[in-house]
């Protein structure tokens, strides 16, 4: 007959609740160390990814400067190269420089004769007013370099009238309001003060004499149209009258 002390020790019992636990918990902790690694792997994978990414968008911004400022300087080349080209032609051949550099087409010949054209793009180094009355020498030019748009300043008669009466325009001799002297107009056709003007040349060269007058003057606009700006001053840097 077995005994109590043979039974018991014959039974298997298994792992206890203790030794459940215990291998339960070194299970988790295991899957936690893993999943920690698995996440600092992704972690890595992803910075690199991303200054992969960062390093292409900076290559591909410096290669898109690098040529942005290739073309600019191309262009400054190119316009520096046309502007020498437009400046040698106006020297050369001052009737003939046109704004095309490439092509040299001679101009209309000026003239006090007939009416102005309507847009001429020649340049002329002391402008077409000028050259119509033979008076080139009393005519500073005030534009530096080649330009349609230039300035001029003369204290002649017959270039301030040729220019003045090409455009329709006619003097116009008043009182100054301040100070005593007059004050000089050329007014235009479609000037409210136009049927104020005397129209009276003698008159105004009279006063335009007395104060050292100068007539500043454009020939043309950018577009080779005519222009009438203009302005009449006391002498050289003188003020508007």
């Amino acid at each position: 007959m077995a005994s109590k002390d043979g039974g018991k020790g014959g039974r298997d019992k298994g792992p206890g609740k203790k030794g459940k636990h215990k291998e339960k918990a070194e299970d988790h902790a295991k899957g936690k160390a893993e999943g920690k690694t698995e996440a600092k792997a992704e972690a890595k994978a992803g910075k690199a990814g991303k200054a992969a990414d960062r390093s292409a968008k900076d290559a591909a911004k410096q290669a898109a400067k690098g040529a942005g400022r290739a073309a600019k300087g191309a262009g400054r080349a190119a316009k520096g190269v046309a502007g020498a080209a437009v400046t040698a032609a106006a020297q050369v051949l001052p009737e003939t420089g046109t704004l095309d550099p490439t092509v040299a087409v001679p101009g209309p010949v000026p003239t006090t004769d007939g009416p102005l054209p309507e847009v001429d793009h020649t340049l002329r180094p002391k402008g077409w007013t000028a050259a119509a009355v033979g008076r080139e020498d009393a005519v500073t030019r005030l534009t530096v370099g080649p330009s349609l748009a230039a300035h001029f300043r003369t204290a002649d008669h017959d270039v301030v009238r040729a220019w003045a009466v090409a455009r329709g325009g006619v003097p116009r001799v008043t009182p100054a309001a301040l100070g005593g002297g007059t004050n000089l107009r050329i007014e235009f056709d479609d000037s409210p003060r136009r049927a104020l003007a005397t129209g009276d040349w003698d008159e105004f060269f009279a006063a335009f004499d007395r104060r050292g007058g100068e007539l500043i003057y454009q020939e043309r606009g950018r577009d080779g149209r005519i222009s009438r700006i203009h302005r009449v001053t006391r002498g050289t840097g003188g003020r508007q009258a």
